[in-house]
């Protein structure tokens, strides 16, 4: 059997679709080693090159089905690079993307939630919306830990991309406002500050939901909670009248939060709020999660080495995602 990663690098360079679509069908005999180091160039052109994958397809559609579980997720990896470097090339991709949200790796299961995502905050008629949401939603409820992060962030990306795909399942979202994961809180969060800007009578429900985040251990969600309980208490300030001690005690914190606060109690005060324009723009909250994000997941030692998966919760040998022996604590 030819070299088939030297094969691929070279088809993809020449944008040879007649042999990339050969070599679809001999990488379904390959080995799960030689699978999986054509499923790592695909990932690495989807950072630096997303436009030569446009005649990949059928290479990308084999290794998302392989049998080998790594093979599946560093190929979802790839469509998700691909998504967030070239969300429209990534369009093609959405009927897989579902397939792969039932998968029986569940870190498969979120890189898929997470492309999905990326798709609909770009492209929202290119998903369907109700669909989509409910198999999120579903997942956010019964997934692996490791996972629900990928999938509110996709709930989150939906949001931004039409804030009314999920106005409607508003207080689906406040059972998970007090998850584990911060990146979990920090994104519904920020779901709701969405729609609260675009129809703000769906989250006075879940206004006092919001309130309790206002105590959250991580600022960015605090801010965010002020932020989401402001653009409601404009539409209704009742929302937000017993928050007002707890609102004044956030003032003196950094400027992500005290900004967010002056926003409310402004609202409350009616009057104009002293703060930065972005606060309270949908555009700007979209505009600003992927660094909060890097924020918060800053490395601190406890992931994978080889893949960047989370692994500091195991006492396994060997990386769940990759399959990688992990360093000896």
């Amino acid at each position: 059997m030819p070299d088939l990663p030297e094969t691929l690098t070279d088809a993809l360079a020449d944008g040879d679709s007649d042999t990339l679509a050969a070599l679809a069908s001999d990488l379904a005999a390959a080995e799960p080693s030689v699978q999986k180091a054509c499923a790592d160039r695909l990932r690495t052109v989807a950072d630096e090159d997303p436009a030569a994958l446009d005649s990949a397809r059928p290479v990308l559609d084999a290794l998302l089905t392989a049998d080998e579980q790594s093979v599946r997720l560093i190929a979802t990896k790839a469509v998700t690079a691909l998504a967030t470097t070239d969300p429209a090339a990534a369009t093609d991709y959405v009927g897989p993307l579902q397939n792969r949200l039932d998968d029986d790796f569940y870190y498969v299961r979120g890189r898929a939630a997470q492309a999905l995502g990326r798709v609909a905050e770009s492209n929202p008629e290119a998903v369907d919306g109700p669909v989509v949401v409910a198999r999120l939603l579903n997942a956010l409820s019964l997934d692996r830990t490791e996972t629900r992060q990928y999938v509110a962030e996709a709930l989150c990306r939906v949001a931004f991309g039409d804030p009314t795909a999920i106005r409607t399942v508003a207080d689906d979202l406040v059972p998970h406002l007090a998850a584990e994961d911060e990146l979990v809180r920090y994104h519904l969060t920020t779901a709701l500050a969405v729609v609260a800007a675009a129809q703000p009578s769906y989250t006075c429900s879940v206004a006092p939901a919001l309130r309790e985040r206002l105590a959250d251990e991580n600022s960015y969600v605090r801010g965010r909670a002020a932020e989401a309980l402001g653009l409601t208490a404009a539409y209704d300030a009742t929302v937000a009248a017993d928050a007002a001690d707890r609102l004044q005690s956030l003032s003196d914190e950094d400027a992500f939060v005290a900004d967010r606060v002056e926003f409310v109690l402004a609202s409350l005060e009616g009057r104009v709020p002293d703060c930065p324009d972005a606060v309270g723009d949908p555009a700007a909250i979209a505009a600003g999660t992927d660094d909060i994000v890097e924020d918060i997941t800053t490395p601190d030692g406890s992931g994978c080495p080889h893949c960047d998966e989370p692994v500091a919760d195991t006492d396994a040998p060997f990386c769940p995602a990759c399959g990688t022996p992990l360093p000896e604590s």
